[in-house]
Parts: C-alpha cells; structure tokens; sequence
C-alpha cells in the first residue's frame, strides 16, 4: 500500500519500568490508536501495564507506559491463519 503513511514511534526509557512514548502522524487520534494497540498487546502477553495518554504537542502524542507487572497472568495463544485453515502461525506466549 504505496500510499500509506504510518506514524514515527519513539520510545524512550525514562527509568527501569518507565517509557515515553512519542508518536508523529498526519492521522489524528493516532495516538490513540497506539495506545488502543498497547493495551491490547499487553493483555495478550500478560502484562499489567499502566497507559496514559498525555496529549498532543508540536512534537505529537505522547504517550507514557509503566510496566508494573510482566508475568501479571498467562499469555494468550495466538493463530495467524483463516479459521478452519491450518495456522500459519501460532505462538503460546510466556
């Protein structure tokens, strides 16, 4: 998809645990759907993690994330394939 223009992410770690999140896009509300994004990967892998967003600037939005428990509960399974199709992949996480 030539005409698809994704977002810039950057991550920084402000402290062990602790990031933010800078996400630059011409879509509003990308921000947003970043942190739609990480809320959902972090219930798949188990993880308690605290999102907040803090709004946009001129540097766009930004997000910051605490990680205050990784083994918080059993990662879900995941299938990439169609149903009934043999997976193309699959992964039980940690």
């Amino acid at each position: 998809m030539p005409s698809l223009s994704l977002p810039e992410i950057e991550v920084a770690e402000e402290r062990e645990a602790r990031f933010l999140i800078t996400c630059r896009g011409p879509l509003p509300g990308v921000g947003h759907l970043l942190a739609g994004l990480l809320r959902a990967m972090a219930d798949d892998y188990g993880t308690l993690a605290l999102l907040e967003h803090e709004g946009r600037s001129c540097d766009g939005d930004r997000l910051r994330v605490t990680l205050v428990d990784t083994a918080f509960s059993e990662g879900r399974r995941f299938v990439l394939g169609a149903g009934g199709a043999a997976p193309l992949l699959a992964v039980r996480h940690p």
